[in-house]
């Protein structure tokens, strides 16, 4: 549908505002948004969100910002929409109770917290404001309570029902982020803003006995959303190809007529949407001082419209490691030991292909190559205890 995606050209804006639903997935996405714009089926360039973050306001793959974990940061050479000359930027946090300045994304996208948690109070055109919104990240549904208390209270019940709270949680999200178009009509700039509504990772409900999103690779948690909202733009769904977060950020600079540094990604008004994409996990283990060991649950996959490869990076005996250890210790422990065979079946898995994607294995894996050829690292951050303790509210940290 090139008309479409060619329209993007065509709009007069100044401003830009982004809306990264947390965890919310492709095939949940809510129609209520969908039907305002451009909707793209995205590939994550994660299933971690300090991962996905630091693609978005980057437009480079994983190995190349260095960014696997909330103790990583971007490195200082590599240029963020937040760099943007002659825009005022600004990036707030508005998931469940947590402030802005305790969400260690801040530290991991170098940039410091707004005194004020609103995403347009006191800001001037033009301006690129992007809020990292509730989604559908647990709690889910209207449970009083965190992720980690949310999960130990739910036990072993049936996936059904963490799809209908899901469901709930994604739609009170949709609802918040229809109150951000509200107030950018309030204002008088809605006409002079693209908006963009994306995700920057899906959720598993029972997929493959599995609950949450630090895992295995799975399309569930890979798909998401994007949808591009201006009242210029048809409503409509592209065909063929699929976005990726890189594509994200020489895309709007491409809307405001801004040329992008050297990025990964690709400008989909100008180049077309993408075939594939890649996505890359990497989480600690506690492993890394035995010998032999990466210290690290990795997975690696390549993405089309119709499915993908997915390539664990880690040693079968740490897999049964990360397994066991969320069996034991995890708030999610008696859905997956009620689900044993299951799960167990999933992690023992060193590759696996879902769907009918035209990328054949072996493309596949020179792809995810070239791009860790082409990588840097990142650099090593502390988190405060408070942040800490925030992660663990979110079931990131146990």
């Amino acid at each position: 549908m090139p008309s479409a995606l060619s329209s993007l050209s065509s709009i007069d804006v100044s401003n830009v505002f982004v809306y990264v639903g947390d965890a919310v997935r492709w095939d949940y996405t809510p129609e209520v948004v969908s039907n305002r714009g451009l909707t793209c089926k995205t590939i994550a360039a994660s299933i971690h969100s300090p991962t996905s973050f630091a693609s978005l306001v980057t437009g480079h793959h994983p190995p190349k910002h260095g960014v696997d974990e909330f103790t990583n940061q971007i490195p200082t050479d590599v240029d963020r929409v937040f760099d943007l000359r002659g825009f005022q930027t600004r990036f707030v946090n508005s998931v469940r109770d947590q402030t802005s300045g305790t969400d260690p994304l801040f530290s991991v996208l170098d940039i410091d917290p707004p005194s004020i948690d609103d995403a347009f109070e006191g800001v001037e055109e033009p301006f690129f404001v992007v809020e990292r919104g509730p989604g559908g990240h647990a709690p889910y549904g209207d449970f009083d309570g965190s992720a980690w208390e949310y999960f130990e209270s739910r036990g072993n019940q049936s996936a059904r029902r963490f799809q209908a709270e899901y469901t709930t949680s994604v739609g009170r999200d949709a609802s918040q982020f229809t109150s951000r178009l509200e107030e950018l009509a309030d204002r008088d700039v809605l006409e002079d803003t693209l908006v963009v509504y994306t995700s920057d990772h899906g959720e598993l409900l029972g997929e493959r006995g599995l609950l949450g999103h630090n895992g295995p690779m799975h399309p569930a948690l890979v798909e998401v959303p994007t949808v591009f909202i201006h009242p210029d733009l048809p409503s409509c769904r592209p065909s063929k190809g699929v976005f990726r977060h890189v594509d994200l950020f020489p895309t709007v600079l491409g809307a405001l007529d801004n040329q992008a540094p050297p990025v990964d990604g690709r400008c989909i008004q100008r180049d077309g949407l993408a075939s594939n994409g890649p996505s890359f996990y990497r989480s600690s283990l506690p492993t890394g001082s035995i010998p032999g060991c990466t210290g690290s649950l990795s997975y690696e996959g390549v993405w089309d419209s119709n499915g993908g490869h997915v390539f664990a990076r880690t040693p079968t005996p740490e897999r049964l490691v990360a397994i066991v250890g969320t069996a034991l210790k995890s708030p999610k422990r008696a859905y997956y030991r009620a689900n044993a065979p299951k799960a167990i079946r999933t992690y023992l898995e060193r590759q696996r292909t879902y769907g009918t994607p035209s990328t054949s294995v072996t493309e596949a894996k020179t792809h995810l190559e070239s791009i860790r050829r082409n990588g840097s690292g990142g650099q090593s951050i502390s988190l405060s205890e408070t942040q800490r303790e925030q992660l663990e509210d979110l079931g990131y940290l146990s």
